[in-house]
């Protein structure tokens, strides 16, 4: 049996940390990063049971991140975004992640999407 490992793509230091303890409780070796770039190399070093990605306040452009992590991290497994949809940032989020959870992020909505 492969390890269960997961990406978290977060800008927010206490939530990457909140979010790694949640995964590793439930079973998952956990990497959390900062940036697109930062999750990029962790794509490159490893692969991944699914990436958790937090669409807002990363520098990054939603659709470009998704984009890039699509194209660029083959090893990402299914993406799962996170959006503040008052932001109206999800228009330019292409379909074709997994899911997209609201935020502030529900870690029982998060357990169901597992």
């Amino acid at each position: 049996m492969s390890e269960r490992r997961t990406l978290v793509v977060e800008v927010d230091a206490a939530t990457r940390l909140g979010l790694n303890g949640f995964l590793r409780v439930r079973g998952y070796g956990c990497v959390a990063v900062s940036s697109a770039d930062e999750a990029l190399e962790a794509l490159a070093a490893g692969s991944f049971s699914f990436t958790l990605v937090d669409l807002s306040a990363n520098g990054t452009d939603p659709a470009e991140l998704i984009q890039c992590l699509k194209l660029r991290g083959r090893n990402s497994g299914p993406i799962i975004a996170i959006a503040d949809r008052r932001d109206n940032g999800l228009d330019a989020v292409p379909l074709g992640v997994e899911a997209v959870l609201d935020k502030p992020l529900s870690l029982e909505e998060l357990q169901q999407t597992l």
